[in-house]
């Protein structure tokens, strides 16, 4: 797969509209969009403390220091064997 990046617009009606640089061949090609928000967009955006799982670990010891838990817990994936290898 090729990645060509350019740039285009989004209409009132919601069509894109791009230019496609030389070099690209005729055929399907799979579009991501991506838009640079305002602030004021930000302030009505999702935010990760509305999350219901967000700071269920706040109150456990283990997770005091966010580092040292998160290299324990990396180490046990990355050491950890499945039940059927011994």
């Amino acid at each position: 797969m090729r990645a060509v990046k350019t740039h285009g617009c989004v209409t009132a009606d919601h069509r894109l509209v791009v230019s496609v640089p030389k070099g690209v061949e005729p055929g399907p090609v799979e579009v991501i969009v991506l838009q640079e928000s305002d602030a004021g967009d930000r302030d009505q955006a999702f935010r990760r403390t509305d999350h219901p799982a967000f700071g269920i670990w706040a109150d456990r010891a283990e997770a005091a220091d966010p580092v040292d838990l998160s290299a324990r817990l990396r180490e046990e994936v990355e050491t950890r064997r499945d039940r059927r290898d011994g």
